[in-house]
């Protein structure tokens, strides 16, 4: 289990608590990871009129920063075991 799962549990049955909700959530979490990569999908197909705009560049990154922060969030939850 990653531990940013744990975080914030300051005694062991916090933690045993926390690991409990972890897995006894797996179809929302499951849910929420679809919902995650298709997003990201989205996110990561550019098209030629995305470059139109002056702006461009800053709107790039944006999106590379959502991308980033999606993926993260999809780890999280591949590593919920």
């Amino acid at each position: 289990m990653n531990t940013a799962w744990l975080q914030g549990a300051k005694t062991e049955q916090e933690r045993e608590k926390l690991k409990k909700m972890v897995s006894g959530n797996i179809f929302a979490l499951d849910k929420l990871s679809e919902i995650c990569y298709t997003k990201v999908t989205e996110l990561e197909s550019v098209s030629r009129s995305d470059y139109d705009s002056a702006g461009w560049a800053f709107e790039q990154a944006h999106r590379n920063g959502e991308v980033a922060a999606l993926k993260f969030i999809i780890k999280l939850i591949e590593e919920r075991t």
